[in-house]
């Protein structure tokens, strides 16, 4: 074949490789050089009857409004957890910790994080490809994204988030 025939065949196999890597290359290289940096406290309430709610940048425990009758209510309070950043996992504390520390509740962090759902749930028209993620909570921003590892236990149903950590 002559230099001026195989030009087309090689530009035709050249551009799909190159854009692959470009694509991949946008979705994996800001998770190398962004992190987030903010703490969040968050609450799992699954069957328990008290709720937390943030008042003048402290967590403040509400009191059960049941009466007594209500089979699947628990009387104990819903289990609270700090999300480390640093670490990308939880850890269980009680009230009277969470209660002194200082809670910022908007919605994005001072870092430009916000805790988001699952958007995959593994079907792409036309296609249905299974397995997707939707049972997840993610910390999305600056151009990454990074799965929330939630204790056993612990469902994106049951995760209710309460504030960023103020430092």
């Amino acid at each position: 074949m002559a230099e001026k025939q195989k030009f087309p065949i090689i530009l035709a196999v050249l551009i799909p490789i190159v854009m692959i890597v470009l694509v991949a290359a946008s979705i994996y290289l800001p998770r190398l050089y962004v992190h987030p940096q903010t703490d969040f406290l968050y609450y799992s309430e699954s069957y328990y009857c008290d709720n937390y709610e943030v008042s003048k940048d402290k967590l403040v425990l509400l009191p059960s409004e049941h009466d007594g009758n209500y089979y699947d209510c628990r009387e104990d309070p819903a289990e609270l957890y700090i999300y480390e950043a640093a670490t990308g996992k939880s850890r269980k504390i009680s009230y009277e910790t969470a209660r002194t520390i200082p809670l910022d509740v908007n919605k994005v962090s001072p870092d430009g994080f916000e805790v988001t759902n699952s958007e995959n749930d593994g079907s792409y028209v036309p296609f249905y490809w299974g397995g997707g993620d939707y049972d997840a909570k993610y910390l999305k921003g600056n151009g990454a994204t990074f799965r929330i590892e939630l204790p056993e236990g612990v469902s994106r149903y049951d995760f209710n988030f309460l504030g960023w950590i103020k430092k």
